[in-house]
């Protein structure tokens, strides 16, 4: 990996600065400071890639509805958190960061198709001069990079299985087997979330020569303690004592 220690969740956003989660505006704030910048990808229905972390809307434009069934012009009619910041296409963010700092994008589970968004974002990215990287949840989704674009890193995102939907329960527990995304994923990080993370999570990243990543830190006492075992760390919510 080439983020660095430290990676912007979602940018470097704040309320209270007028920079929402997955806005241009913290996307220019990350830049500004140097950290390496964690975003996420939906495809909309007119088969472009917005940049978005919930499959609904309501909760940071108040518009009930979900992501894909949209187009890009409806999105851009609607407000992040009731700033003046829109949603941004991923090549908007592509103009904002231009190669400055590394890109992590997270490939959201958002269409059942495999291929679909992955083939778009190949498209949108090949040209792209910076250092950036997938991850996902979906082994399936990584599996596709492995195949079509083998040189591009790859992350298989881990997190502490509380699904109250049995069926999304059983999902996760399932790739979460070393054995499923070691021969599915092959990812050359792990990304796991800091709620369930052990000593077992980190022999086991090197006994698989991958790269440990971890999620998120919300504050300097959590960072440092992620620092023991972390090659990179993912925070929010602060600005990270460099």
């Amino acid at each position: 990996m080439k983020f660095g220690k430290y990676i912007a969740h979602r940018g470097l956003h704040s309320l209270e600065l007028w920079a929402p989660e997955n806005s241009l505006e913290a996307f220019r704030r990350a830049v500004e400071k140097g950290f390496a910048i964690e975003l996420d990808i939906h495809l909309t229905k007119d088969y472009q890639l917005a940049v978005f972390h919930d499959d609904n809307l309501a909760r940071m434009t108040g518009l009930n509805k979900n992501i894909v069934e949209m187009t890009m012009k409806e999105l851009k009619q609607l407000r992040l958190q009731g700033t003046s910041e829109k949603i941004p296409t991923l090549l908007e963010v592509l103009n904002v960061v231009d190669g400055k700092v590394p890109l992590l994008i997270e490939i959201k589970n958002t269409t059942k198709q495999i291929g679909k968004l992955e083939k778009v974002l190949a498209r949108q990215m090949r040209y792209y001069k910076g250092f950036w990287a997938v991850q996902a949840f979906n082994p399936l989704r990584l599996n596709w990079f492995s195949k079509n674009m083998p040189k591009i890193q790859r992350g298989q995102l881990v997190s502490c299985n509380n699904e109250k939907n049995i069926i999304k329960r059983i999902f996760k527990n399932f790739i979460s087997k070393p054995f499923v995304w070691k021969f599915i994923s092959k990812p050359n990080f792990l990304a796991y979330d800091l709620r369930c993370i052990s000593m077992e999570v980190v022999m086991l990243a090197i006994q698989n020569n991958c790269e440990l990543l971890t999620w998120v830190a919300k504050s300097q006492e959590l960072l440092k303690e992620a620092e023991k075992f972390s090659d990179s760390i993912i925070f929010e919510g602060f600005i990270p004592d460099i």
